[in-house]
């Protein structure tokens, strides 16, 4: 098994990251530099949880943060059964070769109470991260649903 380039877990959530850049969808000239990222959180809990809100920090390279909050992930607020994990993909463009993101994620327990999860500071490379960018990939194949590797249409 091939382990995920980042990785939290906190209260029973685990939740691994892998990004990846995608230099074809990118623009230097003009300062775009876009990345994928998939993540895969898994409930370590006895019973069910829901995945309810995130809010994310994005900082790119020149320093500059925005906080982006919101309702669930990618249009879903899943839940999530013990023992078992839930998986989406994403993209974040920035202005600068290089940035991070980290975040939470608000769950709802059985008995209605919130928890946050931890997601864990990961890194934007544009360029010279070759082997970063090798590692991830296999873990995203080996590890993540075939269904994300269709977006990637490398």
């Amino acid at each position: 098994m091939i382990d995920a380039p980042y990785r939290e877990f906190s209260e029973d959530i685990e939740i691994e990251v892998a990004p990846l850049f995608l230099p074809e969808k990118s623009d230097p000239i003009k300062n775009i530099y876009l990345f994928f990222y998939v993540i895969r959180i898994t409930n370590h809990r006895k019973s069910k949880v829901q995945l309810i809100k995130r809010k994310w920090f994005i900082r790119s390279g020149d320093g500059f943060e925005q906080v982006v909050m919101g309702d669930g992930v990618v249009g879903q607020t899943p839940f999530i059964e013990p023992g078992e994990s839930f998986s989406y993909s994403s993209y974040c463009p920035l202005g600068t070769p290089t940035g991070n993101m980290r975040g939470q994620y608000i769950f709802l327990d059985v008995n209605e109470n919130t928890f946050n999860g931890t997601i864990p500071l990961f890194f934007l490379r544009s360029a010279n991260h070759k082997d970063h960018q090798k590692e991830t990939f296999e873990w995203i194949r080996n590890e993540i649903l075939p269904e994300h590797m269709a977006s990637l249409q490398l």
